[in-house]
């Protein structure tokens, strides 16, 4: 705190960054600095509020897809490849609501020829290392069955190159699996749900019950935690009007949470997982429209 004034005096102000505060573990030799995540301070850390830090342009999504098939299909011996996209990603794709997402999860076959196309594009763009990623297939939202629940987007370079996006009662299932409620999962439900149901009134809870259990052979209100059947109850039994203040509600709630997780990871680096991040954030939250 006593170095604040300092550092918005000289460096915000006159532009000299306080150089007696900055983190320097250079090479000593060739004086080439490291990468942040290659620091000591930083290279034992695991992210869980922050994880996948970065931004995908919504406005360009598609520019970047149609520059990895250009860069893919320059080798005529490629077979066709098919990404299926999900997540933020699909919803940023299919809705208005979502503005921005940190990467695109993906199902894709991660051949060497794929991968490479991939890194070019984030060196040309400057996107974050795992801009597109199949992370998501580790985790309690996959499900081997998910292709048959997509539905065509788009392809490139004459079909070598097809994407597909998971269907909405779909994408609502994977978000009430996932359940996170200090990223976007539960904005993204309220999102997804006010535009579906301003397209056709007919969309209701019972279509994403039948999904998740298309999905995951399970029934939702059995496993689905209490806070996001809330949300999602919620967002079907309410007026489409109060729809857009239940959004922010729950915006506010995550961007909470959010924060809460990043004062931690800052005071108390590794402490947090994914088994005990709950732990340390409001789940017990009210809900008033």
């Amino acid at each position: 705190v006593e170095d604040v004034k300092e550092i918005v005096m000289e460096h915000f102000y006159k532009g000299r960054p306080v150089h007696r505060l900055m983190l320097n573990e250079s090479n000593e030799e060739t004086r080439e600095i490291h990468d942040i995540n290659d620091t000591k301070f930083y290279n034992k850390q695991k992210r869980i509020a922050l994880h996948n830090c970065g931004v995908i342009d919504p406005e360009n999504i598609n520019e970047y897809i149609k520059e990895v098939a250009k860069i893919y299909c320059k080798n005529k011996m490629n077979p066709p490849i098919e990404i299926i996209i999900v997540g933020g990603a699909a919803i940023m794709m299919r809705h208005n609501f979502r503005m921005m997402t940190n990467d695109i999860d993906a199902l894709c076959p991660m051949n060497g020829a794929i991968q490479d196309a991939f890194k070019q594009v984030r060196d040309k763009y400057n996107l974050p290392d795992d801009w597109f990623n199949t992370d998501f297939t580790k985790t309690k939202s996959y499900s081997k069955n998910l292709r048959l629940y997509s539905k065509y987007y788009r392809e490139f370079n004459h079909g070598k190159l097809s994407v597909r996006l998971i269907e909405n009662e779909y994408l609502l299932a994977m978000k009430m699996r996932s359940g996170r409620i200090y990223k976007k999962d539960m904005s993204d439900v309220v999102g997804i749900v006010y535009e579906c149901r301003q397209k056709n009134p007919n969309f209701s809870y019972q279509m994403v019950e039948k999904a998740y259990h298309d999905l995951y052979n399970e029934e939702l209100k059995a496993t689905s935690s209490i806070q996001m059947d809330r949300i999602l109850t919620e967002a079907f039994m309410q007026p489409i009007d109060k729809l857009a203040a239940l959004y922010n509600q729950v915006s506010n709630i995550e961007n909470k949470n959010k924060s809460t997780l990043l004062n931690i990871e800052k005071y108390t680096p590794n402490i947090l997982n994914e088994n005990n991040v709950e732990n340390y954030i409001d789940t017990d939250f009210d809900i008033e429209i």
